[in-house]
């Protein structure tokens, strides 16, 4: 049920659909009380709504948050903490995030088209991502750049003690934009 946690939507067809109601009721009836009650409870329904996806956690918002804290990592060409944003056995990630870091600066960088299934059966917690990123990168050595790249990334995070982290990750320069 966290469609009701995570979609605005929801919400205001909720809303609209008791507004109608309300409507109906006042065209069989003709007290305006029914009208305003129904307009009140609408939009009361609408409010709630939003506070509860705007505030009330969720493991999609965490996650959409751990990945933020991995691009603003990467921009700001901090390296321990987008360390300490994968998983200590995930070497092969470390070490590819060790390299690329060390060659390319990346100016800027966002991602759209995320994707994310949440595996809770699993002992810890796991998360398949897939998304595209669309990345300004400067070539460290050389001082070359800034070139623009889009990349399709699938990743694999896990739910860890401090949040959650990246424990696998392929990516492929995505051709065309």
């Amino acid at each position: 049920m966290t469609i009701f946690l995570e979609n605005y939507w929801i919400w205001l067809i909720s809303g609209i659909a008791l507004a109608g109601a309300g409507i109906l009721v006042f065209t069989n009836n003709r007290d305006p009380r029914v009208l305003a009650g129904s307009v009140v409870v609408a939009v009361l329904v609408a409010l709630i709504g939003v506070v509860v996806v705007r505030y009330v956690p969720t493991e999609r918002k965490n996650i959409t948050k751990s990945l933020d804290m991995i691009v603003a990592a990467v921009v700001a060409d901090d390296r321990e903490k987008t360390l300490s944003l994968i998983a200590p056995h995930a070497g092969d990630v470390q070490a590819l995030a060790r390299i690329n870091m060390a060659r390319f600066r990346i100016e800027k960088a966002s991602y759209s088209d995320l994707d994310i299934e949440i595996n809770t059966m699993t002992s810890p917690p796991t998360a398949m991502l897939q998304f595209y990123a669309v990345v300004r990168v400067k070539h460290k050595p050389t001082g070359e750049g800034p070139f623009p790249a889009r990349v399709r990334f699938a990743a694999e995070f896990e739910k860890a003690a401090n949040g959650w982290v990246v424990s696998a990750c392929d990516f492929k320069p995505h051709t065309g934009f």
